[in-house]
């Protein structure tokens, strides 16, 4: 008998190991499969960074924005990668338009660089950030403090721009599962419910104060109340014909040639 106990021992934890195994894989799918394993391993250990500040878009588009110069004939685009894509010159026809987006930009990131904005006294301040506060799970507390925060920085210290304040825009659910959810699926993916919450903040802050206006753009919404499709080139960035949608509504807007 005796020397069959190691066996025995063996196939049993075999047998214990191979139950455990298939456990983990029916919690997994049980619990929303790769996306959630994905979200909740990232939570745990998050991406590594490097340590050099010169490696990271964000940090150095900052130490790009800090030679370049503002004017007080200028049009600047601040944000985050949804404006930061655009060529805003060439789409509003504009020499003063200038690109002072970062892809990556929130609330919290946006606030730091508000000098940049407001030294030169600029005309006009186009702001549209908020969606990476939702993906990231900020609170809605902490993203309308921010928010109005930066608000109140740009008023206060460029008494004279006008501040054009663009809503968030909802994601397109269909493209954003097909292409930002395998790969990133550790991000809250924003609702409809979530976007038109801040929304109604951010029209809010505009009412009421001459220098402060709200830009709505319906045109790219569908009946569902989601990003078209037509405009979304991964269910949360606007392609070229979506930024160019954006212009046509700026320039319905804002007096660019006064």
């Amino acid at each position: 008998m005796r020397p069959h106990l190691p066996r025995i021992l063996i196939i049993l934890s075999l047998t214990l190991n191979a139950l455990f195994f298939l456990g983990s894989v029916a919690l997994v799918l049980n619990m929303g499969g790769l996306p959630w394993l994905r979200r909740e391993l990232a939570e745990v250990f998050p991406p590594l960074r490097s340590e050099d500040p010169r490696a990271d878009y964000a940090s150095n588009m900052r130490s790009v924005f800090a030679q370049l110069p503002v004017g007080p004939d200028d049009i600047l685009l601040l944000g985050d990668s949804i404006l930061d894509y655009g060529e805003w010159h060439e789409f509003l026809d504009d020499p003063h338009a200038k690109n002072r987006a970062i892809n990556g930009d929130d609330t919290r990131t946006i606030l730091p660089r508000l000098d940049q904005i407001t030294r030169g006294g600029p005309r006009h301040v186009v702001l549209l950030c908020g969606i990476n506060n939702i993906q990231n799970r900020v609170s809605y507390a902490q993203t309308t403090r921010e928010y109005a925060q930066i608000v109140a920085t740009i008023t206060s210290q460029s008494v004279h721009t006008d501040l054009w304040l663009l809503p968030v825009l909802p994601i397109n659910t269909r493209l954003y599962q097909k292409w930002i959810v395998p790969d990133m699926g550790y991000l809250h993916m924003p609702t409809v419910e979530d976007v038109a919450a801040l929304n109604a903040f951010i029209r809010a802050l505009a009412v009421d104060r001459p220098r402060i206006h709200f830009v709505d753009l319906p045109g790219l919404l569908d009946p569902a109340g989601e990003l078209r499709e037509e405009y979304a080139s991964d269910g949360i960035h606007l392609n070229g014909q979506g930024l160019k949608q954006v212009a046509i509504r700026l320039k319905q807007e804002l007096p660019l040639h006064d």
